[in-house]
């Protein structure tokens, strides 16, 4: 259904953005102004790993459910 689907994609939009704005909030109000460039280097490092994990933990599952012997389409 194509309003379940954009509705999904909207919410999602929504919840991302508002993790966004929270995040960032709490890192500026728990550390004072000269630790400001670690926390963000901190989140930045944490977010660029989630990224990296996720990408390679994808490639992992998907040879892990039998698609690294040939193409197998259910192991995607």
């Amino acid at each position: 259904d194509l309003s379940t689907v954009a509705f999904a994609a909207i919410l999602l939009g929504v919840a991302g953005a508002t993790w966004d704005i929270v995040i960032d909030a709490y890192r500026i109000e728990s550390a004072p102004e000269r630790l400001q460039a670690a926390m963000a280097a901190s989140y930045m490092t944490g977010y660029r790993l989630a990224m990296i994990m996720a990408g390679a933990g994808a490639l992992a599952l998907a040879a892990w459910l039998g698609s690294n012997n040939g193409y197998d389409y259910r192991g995607w």
